[in-house]
């Protein structure tokens, strides 16, 4: 016997995490094209462009990194070419 019902109400989803959503913002964002290839990231900025915390947008700048959107330099992180 199965105990998932169908049913046609909306299934509640479960609360995303603000540091996901500020990376996933961020980077449709320098999909996009609004944050362009090699415009320097600054936290203070980008944390009221996504109303966030700095340090939540800090997080999503390692994830970023990771995907090779962005790249680390002497003084922070510039958005890479895409191509």
């Amino acid at each position: 016997m199965s105990l998932l019902v169908r049913t046609n109400e909306p299934v509640d989803q479960a609360p995303v995490n603000r540091a996901v959503e500020v990376y996933e913002r961020l980077r449709r964002a320098i999909v996009e094209g609004s944050i362009r290839p090699k415009e320097r990231l600054i936290e203070s900025e980008l944390a009221e462009r996504v109303t966030c915390q700095p340090h939540t947008g800090s997080r999503s700048h390692v994830a970023l990194g990771g995907d090779g959107l962005i790249v680390s330099d002497r003084r922070g992180w510039v958005v890479g070419t895409l191509g």
